[in-house]
């Protein structure tokens, strides 16, 4: 389970080791820079949206590292990963990709891009593989577990 328990922390239950810990997400200072910017661009208007204020407690609170420190199995941008949808048991290859660069993405040969400011791109930033994750949606709660990273930019010196 992925949850907000006040602006530093959130709970997780790791799957591979049954473990429930409160963690700090773990974001690259990359990602927490462009982040921060693409906050700050939306205005007042775009920190009422509850993804917003997410990623804006995500932003207080994580552990932020060098590229090159952040662990091979967490999600940061651009990341590649497979999840499997709890309601459905459906597994699915999703990216996770800046807002524009989803939109963009629909005819690339890439996984199928979740935009960071959707509620499960919001969930995903800072897991790692054996997370649960859990994200709203208008029908309520969803939950998913994050199975395996397949492509992290900075396991393999991309930029991002």
């Amino acid at each position: 389970m992925f949850s907000a328990v006040g602006p530093f922390f959130f709970v997780v239950r790791n799957v591979r080791t049954g473990k429930v810990i409160a963690m700090r997400p773990t974001l690259t200072i990359d990602d927490q820079l462009k982040i921060k910017m693409f906050l700050e661009s939306a205005g007042p208007r775009g920190s009422r949206s509850p993804v917003v204020r997410r990623l804006q407690e995500a932003l207080a609170g994580a552990r932020v590292v060098d590229p090159t420190l952040v662990p091979q199995d967490c999600v940061t941008m651009n990341s590649h990963v497979r999840l499997l949808y709890h309601s459905t048991g459906q597994t699915r290859i999703l990216r996770l990709a800046w807002p524009r660069a989803s939109a963009a993405a629909e005819n690339d040969d890439l996984p199928e891009a979740v935009s960071i400011l959707s509620p499960v791109g919001a969930a995903l930033l800072g897991s790692r593989a054996g997370d649960v994750i859990t994200w709203s949606a208008p029908a309520g709660d969803l939950q998913g577990t994050v199975l395996e990273v397949l492509y992290q930019p900075e396991a393999f010196g991309d930029p991002g």
